[in-house]
């Protein structure tokens, strides 16, 4: 998404926004089709032009997606909920000859698949962010000589030096930690993630997708802009702070105790509970040791789902 005219009401401009799509071309005489990741991501794009589109302010520069990059996301990642509503779902996903709708089982089979792997993509993702923001919060007198053993020790002391996760970016080539924008800001991915998830439940509570609820949220967020502090914008429109529990749930991490005493630290630590496919709960019990020094499991068991729920505790303490 991006913006050929800003929204202004001093200069009185309507905003003009587009999106360009970058779809596989399809043989010829072929229908081109999208798949499940190609359909979220658009999504996503409409939802970042709705922002833009419905901005109402008074200056450009405060006007629609002109956000911080822990913000700006955020609009976009909610709207990624509706492509699997099944009222939304049911005017799209239809066969592309017959026009008959997709069948429920595949429907729910889809679903499930696209939680796989997701405790592996927050564990890349904190790693990241976390060795960004550690690179950023150096002081100038006290940079260090070798890059390779300072990133090996901040994955250590973050407790994410894990065998079985290696790094998606190392520092060398990691280009986010110092351009684009991104710079000590590599957390807004998760961030934003945390206010859509937090945020879609409060379109669960009152019911759903509904005019009046898609009119609050436009009203609430999506014409302000960057016009007033964001953190009460969200807080005024959600009724409290930001939650981070929906996103653990999505993300299939959920915590599901209280705390657990470390038996090697003595340390006092919260439960994990990630919820696994059984090739990958099997996987896991069959790893080697040594691949699980920063884990420390506790039960592996089935649920009555026929899903593993492995439970570990943190090695850090609160």
């Amino acid at each position: 998404m991006d913006v050929f005219v800003e929204q202004s009401t001093l200069r009185e401009q309507r905003p003009v926004i587009y999106n360009v799509c970058n779809y596989a071309r399809p043989q010829a005489g072929q229908s081109a089709l999208l798949s499940w990741d190609e359909v979220i991501t658009l999504f996503h794009e409409f939802g970042h032009t709705l922002h833009g589109l419905f901005a109402s302010q008074r200056y450009a520069s405060l006007s629609g997606t002109n956000t911080p990059r822990d913000f700006v996301e955020f609009p976009s990642q909610i709207f990624e909920h509706w492509a699997s509503q099944p009222q939304v779902f049911a005017h799209y996903a239809k066969h592309y000859q017959s026009g008959e709708p997709m069948p429920e089982a595949l429907r729910d089979n889809m679903l499930r698949a696209a939680t796989f792997n997701k405790g592996y993509d927050m564990s890349e993702l904190l790693a990241a962010a976390l060795l960004d923001m550690r690179w950023h919060t150096l002081s100038t007198t006290a940079l260090p000589d070798e890059v390779d053993a300072f990133e090996q020790k901040i994955l250590r002391d973050e407790q994410l030096d894990l065998a079985a996760v290696p790094p998606r970016y190392r520092s060398s080539y990691f280009s986010h930690i110092f351009g684009g924008g991104y710079a000590a800001g590599y957390y807004a991915y998760l961030w934003t993630q945390m206010l859509a998830d937090d945020g879609y439940q409060w379109f669960v509570e009152q019911g759903g997708l509904t005019r009046e609820n898609g009119q609050r949220f436009r009203e609430a967020i999506l014409s302000r802009g960057n016009s007033t502090d964001l953190a009460e914008l969200y807080r005024q429109w959600r009724g409290h702070d930001p939650q981070i529990e929906p996103m653990l749930k999505k993300s299939r991490v959920e915590c599901v105790g209280p705390f657990r005493t470390d038996t090697i630290t003595g340390a006092r630590c919260p439960v994990i509970s990630i919820f696994l496919s059984q090739t990958a709960a099997k996987f896991l019990a069959n790893m080697n040791p040594s691949m699980l020094k920063n884990c420390r499991v506790i039960e592996l068991h089935f649920s009555r789902h026929d899903i593993f729920h492995v439970h570990r505790v943190e090695p850090r303490s609160l």
